[in-house]
């Protein structure tokens, strides 16, 4: 394996071990907020999480498929950094911390 191949395949794992926190953030705050009196913005935002989620989520998937002709090389600088994911946790922990209080 090429120090290229190594990095995208360190790169997706990050990625992949990120997509599974966020999935289970979702679960507590969609549990938490099934629970918990109606409030439409929360629930707003949960959606919002969620459609997040699922782009971030085609994402790996099409860096993991990528075009035959394209070099490891493309595919880590198309991977982007980590930040997209830790905005994403951020906002889940965040939400979660307003649902687990009521």
């Amino acid at each position: 394996m090429t120090d290229a191949n190594k990095i995208f395949e360190q790169q997706t794992n990050r990625f992949e071990a990120q997509l599974k926190h966020i999935d289970g953030l979702l679960e507590r705050a969609t549990t938490g907020f099934s629970g918990s009196t109606a409030d439409s913005n929360i629930h707003s935002q949960i959606e919002n999480v969620k459609s997040d989620r699922d782009r971030l989520a085609q994402h790996i998937a099409s860096l993991k498929q990528g075009s035959s002709g394209e070099s490891q090389e493309e595919k880590i600088k198309k991977a982007g950094p980590m930040a997209m994911w830790e905005a994403l946790a951020l906002q889940l922990e965040s939400l979660l911390e307003r649902i687990e209080r009521k």
